[in-house]
């Protein structure tokens, strides 16, 4: 009897111990407001623009910055939220994806002299060992590009949407997708 009790009692303590050693600050992250100013906690110059970053869903930029095509598209992936989380270099953290503006981009309306912002980003938080670690998903593209998380094989990876508008396109304006992996230390197509 007392070893089923020692036994159950270390089971106890161990089930405590680690799955309170696997939670991270992404893992804890679960509103709009918690997860900007986890973001603008990441800035580490102006430079890098997260301190003024403002999440956004793709539905809620202004037309002329992202097309109504991309945005019914966004619309027909599923892909409605302005944040995601997943492990997404597959270290068993969980990594955090997200959409927005850094307003590191002002244009100005002809019509009402108004100024908005232009700029759309995406892009992921990366919990390293080290630290966390920012990488551009869109760094390689010009235009915007609609990320999805998918799984495969139960792994997290970004499958990103984005229009062909390559000079080289016999299709003008047609989707393309690609999925994204991480390895050495960067986004590969």
């Amino acid at each position: 009897m007392d070893k089923k009790i020692i036994t159950v009692l270390l089971f106890v303590i161990h089930q405590y111990y680690f799955s309170q050693s696997n939670t991270s600050k992404i893992d804890s992250l679960g509103t709009i407001p918690e997860v900007e100013s986890f973001i603008r906690s990441c800035s580490k110059s102006k430079d890098d623009f997260l301190s003024k970053f403002t999440l956004k869903t793709i539905k809620d930029f202004d037309n002329t910055v992202i097309s109504p095509k991309i945005k019914k598209k966004a619309k027909a992936l599923g892909v409605g939220k302005s944040f995601y989380k997943g492990d997404f270099n597959h270290d068993g953290r969980t990594d955090l994806l997200f959409i927005g503006d850094n307003k590191s981009c002002i244009q100005t309306s002809m019509d009402s002299k108004k100024e908005t912002s232009c700029n759309t980003s995406v892009k992921v938080i990366f919990d390293l060992e080290s630290g966390y670690v920012l990488k551009d998903v869109m760094r390689r593209h010009r235009d915007f590009t609609i990320p999805k998380v998918i799984k495969i094989n139960g792994m997290d990876y970004i499958n990103i949407t984005y229009e062909d508008n390559s000079m080289f396109s016999n299709t003008p304006e047609k989707m393309l997708s690609k999925i994204l992996t991480y390895k050495f230390d960067d986004f590969i197509e």
